[in-house]
């Protein structure tokens, strides 16, 4: 029997030490220490989050979450915007919506840590556990 895996959720992204954090994102054009040094410094009207789902202590996933608002009229054209913020006017629960992203929100990137030792069979019930608990986080933050 394979051993059990935990799961857990962090504020910002501390969730595995610099070493794990660097063999999980091998390929990430900013250093660990970079993103936590501007999670430090705060991007306005963002709270980062780290979902990590770990076997024998060892992180098998880790999922960098950021928390925020977003503007409904974001997703309207130029010539739009002004007919969406008028209907938001009428239905105000529509004007902002409480995202939870994974990813950085420092370069964009929408980015998983994922273990290069972790077995197809390891990674699929990871994956499952995460994706249960990222819900159960919406949830609990009244996200979407």
């Amino acid at each position: 029997m394979s051993a059990k895996l935990t799961c857990e959720v962090l504020p910002r992204f501390e969730a595995a030490s610099l070493e794990e954090s660097s063999r999980l994102f091998s390929d990430l054009s900013d250093t660990t220490e970079m993103i936590r040094f501007i999670q430090d410094c705060g991007v306005p009207g963002f709270t980062f989050h780290s979902l990590v789902v770990r076997q024998a202590r060892q992180p098998v996933l880790l999922l960098p979450l950021f928390e925020t608002d977003y503007r409904l009229s974001n997703l309207a054209k130029i010539g739009t915007k002004d007919l969406v913020d008028g209907i938001v006017k009428f239905i105000p629960f529509l004007r902002h919506l409480r995202l939870l992203g994974v990813g950085f929100v420092e370069g964009g990137w929408s980015r998983i840590g994922i273990s290069p030792w972790a077995d197809r069979a390891t990674l699929e019930r990871a994956w499952d556990l995460a994706l249960q608990s990222l819900e159960s986080l919406a949830s609990d933050l009244h996200c979407r």
